[in-house]
């Protein structure tokens, strides 16, 4: 699931065209200060069964945090990866469906924002 899903996300020209390839699973590089950019990383997961044995779907939560050093930048990638992924389905991927989205703000100890950041969550139904 994660390689078909980060090969559609870089795949995907609404999407490069805001983040470039700075699409990461678990944490940023920490060289990278180029902004915006998003991080995903699986934040839960169930399989399914029925009364044989798993039926070979997994119900998957992706979470994205997408950083940017202005709130409009930030909203205008968080929103590009959001349309890619609203409704898509591929080989394994059978279906994702955005749950949850809110804002926050890393700032320094001064009160200063360094950067923005939009993170949704997001349903992923798929195969093994």
């Amino acid at each position: 699931m994660e390689e078909e899903l980060l090969a559609y996300l870089l795949a995907t020209s609404t999407v490069t065209d805001q983040v470039g390839t700075r699409i990461n699973w678990s944490r940023r590089p920490q060289q990278d200060t180029t902004f915006p950019a998003c991080v995903m990383q699986r934040v839960a997961g169930a399989r399914q069964y029925h009364m044989g044995a798993a039926d070979g779907l997994v119900d998957a939560r992706v979470q994205f945090d997408v950083w940017g050093e202005t709130i409009a930048a930030t909203k205008v990638a968080a929103r590009a990866i959001i349309a890619a992924l609203n409704g898509y389905t591929g080989t394994l991927l059978k279906g994702c469906f955005i749950e949850t989205e809110r804002d926050s703000i890393d700032e320094t100890n001064d009160g200063n924002v360094r950067l923005y950041r939009t993170t949704f969550d997001v349903a992923i139904w798929h195969t093994e």
